[in-house]
């Protein structure tokens, strides 16, 4: 991940490819996290990325906000110097030619002085 600095906003999209993440297709209970971050006090939070209307069929047509499970941000203001540790983590559907299947990848994010 691309480095952040102290009192700077950041961003970065995190695209899971594979198949569809379960459970992340739909409107998401209240507090649902994708992931984790450690330390939870240095200002950087994880959320699904919302689906454009575009990308909708009728059968998400009635779900508000419709969320993205295979696309995570990575956002907020870092407030003090330190790495970041961030793991995300769920399963996959199966399909005719693959099984599901379990993913967990760890990322790094360091926050330097501006």
């Amino acid at each position: 991940m691309k480095s952040a600095s102290v009192g700077v906003p950041y961003f970065f999209k995190i695209d899971i490819i594979g198949g569809p993440v379960m459970g992340g297709w739909y409107h998401q209970r209240s507090g649902y996290i994708p992931g984790t971050v450690t330390p939870s006090d240095a200002g950087i939070f994880l959320r699904n990325c919302l689906l454009p209307d575009e990308n909708t069929d009728d059968s998400m047509a009635h779900k508000e906000p419709r969320y993205n499970g295979n696309c995570v941000e990575v956002y907020g203001t870092p407030n003090k110097v330190v790495e970041i540790k961030i793991n995300i983590s769920g399963g996959m559907y199966g399909s005719m030619i693959a099984p599901a299947n379990y993913f967990s990848k760890d990322y790094t994010l360091n926050v330097v002085k501006p």
